[in-house]
C-alpha cells in the first residue's frame, strides 16, 4: 500500500492531481488566510517531542492536568500556551470542520465553516479532485523558525491504523521541510503528496512563515487502484 514498512514514506501524486490549477490559486488562498479565524492545533496524543528540547509540555498530558481559563478552545490554549509554556507549534483554518475525528474523511460528518466565504475557489477547485466524499478541509500555518512537533496523527492509543484517504499541498515545493521519518527523515519533493498518517512526521523550523493543506475525503476507487497497482508493480 503506502507507508514506511512498505519502504514507501509518501507518493508524489503531481503526476496524478491538475497541481497548476492549484498553484495558480496561491494568491487567492493567502488572502483567505489572512480574513480567517484561527485555530490552535493540538498534535495529539501519539507526540514525540522536538529533539534537543525533552522537557517541553505538550497539549495532550497538559490538557488534561493544567488548569485553562478561557471560553473557548482557542482561549484555553493560548492561556496554557503562555502562562504554563505548553507547546502548540501549528496554527490552521479549518475550511470545512469534521464533527468526529475519526469521521474527518466522510462528508456528512463535516460542515462548511464561516472561514469557507473566503476560499470559493479553493473549494471549486478541491471538488474536482478525485474524490467520492469530501471531509475536512484544514490549513496548516508554519510560522518563521518554528518546527512541527514530530507526531503520528490520533487523538487516543487505539486509533485505526488503517491508512486513510487524503491529499497534502503545498505553493512552495515544501519549503516547511515536511518530512516522513523512518530509519531518516524523508522530504516532500513535490507540490502534492500522500502517505501513511500514522508514520511519524514533522517539519523542521525553517525562516520563512509558510503553509501546507490537507484535504480529507474517500477517494474515487478506480483512481485509488490505478495508484496503488502502479507503485505495488515497481
Amino acid at each position: 500500500m503506502i507507508g514506511l514498512k512498505y519502504n514507501l514514506p509518501y507518493i508524489n501524486m503531481d503526476e496524478y492531481i491538475d497541481t497548476d490549477s492549484f498553484l495558480n490559486l496561491s494568491s487567492h488562498i493567502c488572502e483567505g488566510i489572512s480574513k480567517s479565524e484561527y485555530h490552535i492545533c493540538d498534535p495529539g496524543s501519539r507526540t514525540e517531542g522536538i529533539e534537543g528540547y525533552p522537557d517541553l509540555l505538550h497539549p495532550h498530558e497538559a490538557e488534561k492536568y493544567i488548569e485553562a481559563k478561557g471560553n473557548n478552545i482557542f482561549q484555553k490554549r493560548m492561556y496554557l500556551k503562555y502562562m504554563h509554556k505548553v507547546i502548540y507549534p501549528v496554527q490552521g483554518i479549518y475550511i470545512r470542520k469534521q464533527n468526529n475525528y475519526h469521521n474527518k474523511h466522510l462528508t456528512k460528518e463535516c460542515n462548511n465553516t464561516n472561514n469557507a466565504k473566503h476560499f470559493s475557489k479553493l473549494l471549486d477547485y478541491i471538488y474536482t479532485l478525485p474524490f467520492v466524499e469530501v471531509g475536512r478541509v484544514f490549513i496548516f500555518l508554519q510560522e518563521h523558525f518554528a518546527p512541527l512537533t514530530k507526531h503520528r496523527d490520533s487523538m487516543d492509543e487505539d486509533y485505526n491504523n488503517n491508512v486513510t484517504d487524503f491529499l497534502w499541498f503545498t505553493i512552495d515545493k515544501n519549503a516547511m521541510r515536511f518530512y516522513i521519518e523512518g530509519d531518516k527523515k524523508h522530504y516532500i519533493d513535490s507540490t502534492c503528496a500522500w502517505f501513511n498518517e500514522n508514520d511519524l512526521h514533522g517539519s523542521d523550523g525553517v525562516p520563512e512563515a509558510t503553509f501546507c493543506l490537507r484535504i480529507d475525503g474517500v477517494f474515487d476507487a478506480e483512481f485509488k487502484n490505478r495508484i496503488i497497482t502502479k507503485h505495488y508493480s515497481e
